[in-house]
């Protein structure tokens, strides 16, 4: 959900401006055009006009507990120090409450300060306790953080902030998600938090939004367990609420799917499904058929890929989810693409740019183009994958990070089609770029292009020299990839340690290069976009590369 586009963050300045109607008619208008195709920013506006509204119908102050943090000791709290104790904090709310020269808004404000206060110093003290705040860990920490609160909010002289704490829970969903379209990842965490742990604390299901969302986050974090919890726990009482009870499924498939339990992820998916078909709802139907035909392409099976997603933009017609339907052109352009009807492909990739380029989805727009310019790699078009590049290059200039990605590619293949001069000229760009812009996993990617460029000319000490010092190459990294584009690329990395006599590191790259072969040529096998001759010189260059590590 985080918000990467120039053209995006420019209108999310104005939009509190526009929700309160004092924008210029030029502006309003630009805003208003926007909306129409930026599901993001539309959600942005949603969220602000509730805040707006709880506001104004409540007259509460929607408390930022951000602005909390900022008051507290900025030391960090360890096991040596101390909280209040809940009858401490129950004190202090009582104390502000008994105080008549304060006003019945003060009051309640100053109490849920108070509130907020002492569950961010929880948080902050028990850290120390757990030696990670995911899975497990971050769930006893937060059930903690509930159990304290509930005793404080049960007590007779403080039970009448019930009402106010379930008010401020709401904001607090709103305001996270605004932090999070942002990527202000710490306070996003912060408000979903709290919220769930109102909501805990007062044995509240009211919080659907405020566990999906942070679920989401956690998704997103690489937190699979503590996503799956919150899924799981917000689904106990989805019963009355289908929308909310399709969006937790279908996130629940997104789970299993990255574990690769595919059968579980398709489950719950298909469960979606049914959900979404029963309320009608066409864009939800579409989106969970999109992911269900991306388990299908992983699985093998392409057609039935193609067919899942062609059905959703059959029920799209009178949609204006332009990103949704872009995504829809795109995967069904690959899936085609893996059938070799490439004439086809090139159709459903154009129509998934003009749908992301409507919507100013630039970073979607470019991942088109680089999959238009792999497909035409793919099958033998190397000129027309070049013009493809250097098209997207002249059509985002001010797209640092896309227009560097497009250098790589094109470095790539010109440095495969064996124009060694031509390739560093490109990758030398690149590294240009992304030092400009401290991109850092972009310049390890063009450092490790200067590095096979290097091979080519056996330049032996040079491709030691980058490969010691590129960090990307240390990591683990997943086997995504069906093609053969990026078989060579991996084999080169495997010739490259094999080459400098860094025998440990060629041998994982050779059993990464195998699983992503076996990969390959089972997604691949008897499509008309196979290529056994590539399949067999890369699969010949592993075996032989593998005897001779042995033998060394």
């Amino acid at each position: 959900m985080k918000r990467d586009d120039i053209f995006c963050r420019s209108i999310s300045e104005l939009l509190i401006s526009y929700s309160q109607n004092s924008l210029s008619v030029e502006e309003a208008t630009t805003v208003d055009r926007h909306l129409e195709n930026c599901r993001i920013c539309r959600n942005e506006l949603v969220l602000l006009k509730e805040l707006q509204q709880l506001e104004q119908s409540k007259g509460i102050e929607m408390i930022d507990p951000a602005s909390i943090i900022e008051q507290l000791d900025p030391v960090k709290l360890d096991k040596n120090k101390t909280v209040p104790t809940v009858n401490a904090v129950i004190n202090d709310i009582v104390s502000h409450e008994s105080d008549n020269t304060l006003s019945r808004y003060d009051k309640t404000k100053r109490s849920v300060e108070i509130i907020y206060r002492f569950l961010l110093q929880i948080r902050s003290f028990l850290k120390g306790q757990y030696s990670a705040l995911n899975g497990n860990d971050w769930i006893k920490l937060e059930k903690r953080r509930a159990a304290l609160l509930r005793k404080v909010l049960n007590h007779k002289y403080v039970s009448h902030l019930k009402p106010v704490m379930q008010l401020q829970a709401a904001a607090c969903v709103s305001r996270g998600i605004i932090f999070q379209l942002h990527g202000n990842t710490v306070d996003a965490e912060t408000n979903l938090g709290l919220s769930v742990v109102v909501h805990w604390a007062l044995n509240s299901f009211n919080g659907l939004e405020a566990h999906r969302f942070l679920g989401e986050f956690k998704f997103y974090q690489g937190d699979l367990d503590s996503a799956e919890f919150l899924f799981a726990k917000a689904l106990q009482s989805t019963e009355s609420n289908y929308r909310e009870h399709n969006l937790l499924l279908r996130n629940l498939g997104n789970v299993f799917y990255v574990r690769g339990n595919l059968s579980a992820s398709r489950q719950y998916l298909e469960q979606a499904i049914a959900v979404s078909n029963r309320l009608e709802l066409p864009d939800y139907a579409a989106q969970d058929l999109l992911n269900l035909s991306v388990i299908d392409f992983h699985q093998g099976y392409p057609e039935q890929a193609a067919a899942h997603c062609e059905k959703a933009l059959a029920i799209m017609t009178n949609s204006a989810n332009a990103h949704l339907k872009g995504s829809l052109h795109s995967n069904l352009a690959t899936f085609m693409t893996a059938q070799g009807l490439y004439k086809n492909a090139r159709i459903h990739y154009q129509n998934a740019l003009q749908f992301f380029q409507k919507g100013h989805f630039n970073q979607e727009a470019v991942q088109v183009i680089r999959n238009n310019a792999l497909a035409e790699y793919e099958c033998g078009s190397v000129l027309k994958a070049l013009d493809i590049i250097n098209d997207a290059i002249d059509m985002y200039p001010e797209q640092d990070a896309l227009k560097c990605q497009m250098f790589i590619l094109a470095g790539r293949i010109e440095r495969q089609k064996g124009n060694s001069e031509k390739a560093r000229q490109l990758v030398n760009q690149a590294i240009y770029t992304a030092t400009e812009i401290n991109e850092h996993l972009l310049l390890d990617a063009a450092q490790l292009e200067n590095a096979f460029i290097a091979l080519k000319e056996n330049k032996l000490e040079d491709v030691k020299q980058i490969l010691a010092k590129t960090s990307a190459i240390k990591k683990k990294r997943a086997i995504a990839s069906q093609s053969i584009f990026d078989l060579e690329n991996e084999s080169a990395l495997v010739e490259a340690f094999a080459a400098i006599g860094n025998h440990a590191a060629a041998a994982r790259c050779i059993r990464r290069l195998k699983r992503m072969l076996q990969q390959y040529k089972k997604l691949h096998r008897n499509r008309a976009c196979y290529n056994p001759n590539a399949f067999n010189q890369t699969w010949n260059l592993v075996t032989k590369r593998l005897q001779q590590l042995v033998l060394s």
